[in-house]
């Protein structure tokens, strides 16, 4: 008898750990959609002129860093990613890792862009920084620079 308790009791401990490992693949298969796609959400509100959805995306203690090194807060990015005559951007996820709350991207974006009159593209290569508070994940860092890889 208490052979039997003990296999039913490792087996029920096997088959609970197994749902336990199983949700954890399936919550971090999820969060990682759900930032790609607040990724690709983003790149699209930069092309569209979409403030509401930037300032939905962008964390308030969000920093961006250019090629230039030039620092940028929420305020200073959205203000310039509205300047910008972005005509499409398209965006290659090269790596994606997660860690709990945070998930980093680094990306080979493509602009295409219009300046005094003649169309351009310009690779870039970036790298951002996602948390997760309050269950919503946002961005709270990002650095890019020019890059001649496409």
């Amino acid at each position: 008898m208490n052979r039997t308790l003990l296999t039913l009791f490792m087996l029920s401990t096997i088959a609970a750990v197994g749902t336990a490992t199983q949700v954890a693949k399936t919550s971090a298969t999820t969060d990682e959609r759900r930032v790609l796609a607040l990724d690709q959400e983003w790149a699209d509100a930069e092309v569209t002129h979409n403030k509401g959805v930037l300032e939905r995306i962008l964390d308030d203690r969000f920093v961006a860093t250019d090629d230039t090194g030039k620092t940028m807060d929420k305020a200073g990015f959205i203000d310039d990613a509205l300047r910008f005559s972005m005509l499409a951007q398209t965006v290659v996820h090269d790596v994606t890792r997660f860690d709990g709350d945070t998930a980093v991207l680094v990306d080979t974006t493509t602009v295409r862009f219009s300046t005094n009159g003649q169309e351009r593209t310009q690779a870039y290569k970036v790298t951002v920084v996602y948390l997760k508070r309050q269950g919503r994940w946002r961005a709270i860092a990002e650095q890019f620079g020019k890059t001649s890889a496409k």
